[in-house]
Order: structure tokens, then sequence, then C-alpha cells
């Protein structure tokens, strides 16, 4: 998964740098086709873990940035570097960390659970 961090750079979960080489290419090759720069949230200092994927689901509105923490190690470092990466929301405090520990555990996270359909009812 990815997220714009503007118009020209994209924020790739680090999650996919390392989970397979053969993936990771395609995404380099189709973000650097569309003249995307690229930029990894890279949660761990060791190696990423599976779950880690959920940092990158988080819920950007225009005033408000909401993070998922799932209660791991890697919680704090993820809120860091999304919080260097977004800077407005962090520097007017506008990026809070959400426990989504149980959410994560059905396969979502804050954006997935935020999506709207709109019917034509």
């Amino acid at each position: 998964m990815l997220r714009f961090i503007n118009e020209e750079t994209v924020l790739v979960s680090g999650f996919y740098e390392i989970a397979n080489e053969k993936l990771k290419k395609k995404i380099i090759a189709s973000l650097n086709k569309a003249n995307l720069n690229i930029e990894w949230l890279r949660c761990s200092l060791k190696r990423e873990r599976d779950q880690n994927i959920a940092y990158i689901n988080f819920l950007q509105t225009k005033d408000l940035m909401l993070v998922p923490r799932i209660n791991a190690p890697e919680d704090d470092i993820a809120f860091e570097q999304i919080s260097k990466f977004y800077s407005q929301y962090a520097m007017s405090n506008r990026i809070k960390q959400v426990d989504m520990s149980e959410i994560v555990k059905l396969g979502g996270a804050l954006n997935c659970i935020s999506w709207t359909i709109k019917t034509d009812e």
C-alpha cells in the first residue's frame, strides 16, 4: 500500500521493500513510470514484520491525521516517520495515534474502516 505525501511523492509501506523483490521492482517501476518520487515507511530498525503494513493504513483528512497504534514496539517508530513525512500535521498538533490493535486482527485499519460508498438509492 502507498499514500501520497504530495503531488510528486508517495509513501510506500516498508513491508513491500523487503517482502518480495519481484513485487518491489514492479512497484518501483510503476511509480517511476508515473514520475513519482518514493519514500519508504520503515517502521522497524531490524526487519519489517507483516503487521507493520497497518501503519500506512492511516486516516487523513484536511484537518486531522489518525495513525494506527497496534500495541507493538514499532508504534513509536511509525508515528515518528509519518510525522516527518506529513510535517504540516505534526507541526500543528493535528496528528494522533489511535489504538487499532483489535481492528488490525481483522485485516484493516483506519483507512479501510472509513471508506464510504455512495449509492443512488
